[in-house]
């Protein structure tokens, strides 16, 4: 359990979302403003931007923080001024200790960052993905960014690569590692209650994955590959999630019955929770929380082998590690775990060990410390 201290009460975190992707980093920044929401340390949930956002996302939330939007005011309008109205926005907030949920080091929100600092507030930037640099030092914008680096008081990684990374670009003394949060299983269904709404037998190995369809999951390398192994007739592969690649999907399935693609699901967890294997063989990750979320469940994964994500999957222990890309590599792994079932559920159970160093409560032990060190230089 987090131990609070006597200097974290009331207004003394405000958490700030600068991405408008519902995605991985939305998920975080909720659950981080909800777990300081129920011990009395953060009250709001600022969202920057809102384009293509849909708040009913936020509503898990809504019970112990407020969701709130910046004022359309600050909205299409030139850097300095936009600086300034965030400045008068954020120099009347009562918190003393702004955290901001950044794509990268890249696409920091320099502007907010800077008018955070010019209202004399705290500013930890959390990078979620570091996985490369594509800007251009001599690029104008670069510039902004490498400002806002200066600024933040503490840059928050969420892997140990993550943090070597950043570290070569920005001066060292500030850049901690926080890992993303797990969240712990509401209302958890059994495994055979979870095949039966899904129509997969108790006999099929099922293999699923949940994620955006896009390119860099990989998720083409792993239909190819599924189809390719036409001679395990009880294997199954049920896909969740939407995005650009699900026309192509669609095309590469067509009737093969062993592969279903599901659209977006309300529940992932009953997706984990009728699954033998999990599979995403990516391209690029920020931290892999998907792996740790099939883990909860007692579900091994196959990843790609990435440096952030050998901190997520350990090769040989709670999954396997397959290089990105390497459609062979990857064959021969599903075949090997689809005849070695034993294996399988013993690397479920060290995953589902293994990811406790991903609860709530560990990870904001952390989280509360840089806070609390924050508040102590004031």
């Amino acid at each position: 359990m987090a131990q609070i201290s006597n200097q974290l009460t009331g207004n003394s975190v405000l958490l700030l979302l600068s991405d408008v992707e519902f995605g991985g980093i939305a998920v975080q920044a909720r659950e981080q403003a909800s777990y300081l929401g129920g011990k009395g340390i953060c009250r709001s949930l600022l969202l920057l931007n809102t384009n293509g956002v849909n708040l009913d996302d936020y509503n898990p939330c809504s019970d112990v923080i407020s969701t709130e939007v910046v004022p359309s005011t600050l909205k299409q309008v030139s850097s300095p001024l936009r600086v300034y109205r965030l400045w008068k926005l954020f120099r009347n907030r009562p918190e003393s200790i702004f955290h901001f949920h950044s794509f990268s080091q890249e696409y920091i929100n320099w502007q907010a960052v800077l008018a955070a600092r010019l209202a004399k507030k705290s500013v930890v930037v959390t990078l979620h993905h570091t996985v490369r640099w594509t800007r251009d030092p001599f690029d104008p914008t670069f510039v902004f960014q490498r400002l806002a680096w200066l600024l933040a008081n503490r840059l928050v990684v969420t892997t140990r690569a993550g943090k070597v990374l950043v570290e070569q670009k920005i001066p060292t003394g500030k850049t901690e590692v926080v890992p993303c949060i797990i969240p712990n299983i509401v209302n958890p269904v059994t495994r055979d209650s979870a095949r039966n709404a899904l129509n997969v037998c108790n006999n099929d190995f099922l293999v699923v994955v949940v994620s955006r369809l896009v390119q860099s999951k990989g998720i083409i390398d792993l239909v190819k590959t599924v189809l390719a192994l036409s001679n395990h007739q009880p294997m199954r592969l049920l896909i969740a999630g939407d995005g650009h690649c699900r026309s192509e999907l669609s095309e590469l399935v067509k009737d093969d019955h062993r592969i279903r693609l599901l659209g977006h699901v309300q529940d992932k967890n009953s997706v984990f929770a009728a699954a033998d294997l999990f599979a995403l063989p990516s391209y690029e990750e920020g931290f892999g929380m998907v792996y740790a979320e099939a883990a909860r469940h007692g579900v091994p994964s196959i990843a790609s082998d990435l440096p952030q994500v050998r901190e997520v999957v350990v090769d040989g222990e709670t999954g396997w590690l397959v290089p990105p890309g390497d459609v062979e590599r990857l064959r021969t792994t599903i075949d090997w775990v689809f005849k070695h079932r034993d294996e399988c559920l013993r690397r479920g159970e060290n995953a589902k060990s293994y990811c406790r160093r991903f609860d709530p409560d560990v990870v904001m032990a952390r989280q509360i410390l840089i806070y609390d060190d924050l508040l102590k230089a004031i």
